[in-house]
């Protein structure tokens, strides 16, 4: 069987309300949303299914993505997002003065995303500890074994 991407896309932009992204078309936002999956599953490490065994044409992975494994990559997608406009800020706080910026309100608003990607992180870390733990083969060992 075959997980389609627009699963994992379709979990992704239900948990982000930038209405800018939704009103981009169609296939610009399918490429957008790969690439934020591709840093997904880059940083999704020890995962049972093969994650990098994806059919880029089909916009499917070649197996079953378990709803675990998809919410991992859903909050490392998330953490690809918000770091991108993290990075656009402080571009932005690069071309103005720290006057201008801070007058701009993007100051309190950067450090908000700041916040909210190391959540992301922290959570993202703590889902795949989780998945690591639950499809480890030593949890059912005892003792005496």
């Amino acid at each position: 069987m075959a997980t389609p991407f627009s699963i994992v896309n379709k979990k992704f932009l239900n948990k982000i309300t930038d209405y800018q992204l939704l009103s981009i078309p169609t296939e610009n936002l399918e490429s957008i949303l790969f690439d934020f999956m591709e840093s997904a599953i880059a940083r999704f490490r020890n995962c049972k299914q093969k994650l990098k065994d994806y059919d880029d044409t089909l916009k499917q992975f070649n197996n079953d993505i378990s709803l675990e494994e998809i919410e991992i990559l859903v909050v490392w997608m998330l953490y690809a997002y918000h770091d991108q406009n993290i990075m656009r800020i402080e571009l932005l706080r690069q071309s103005l003065s720290s006057k201008d910026f801070v007058q701009y309100s993007q100051a309190n608003h950067l450090t908000s995303l700041i916040e909210l990607r190391d959540k992301l992180y922290e959570d993202a870390q703590r889902l795949m500890k989780y998945y690591s733990y639950d499809n480890n083969d030593l949890r059912g060992l005892t003792n005496e074994n």
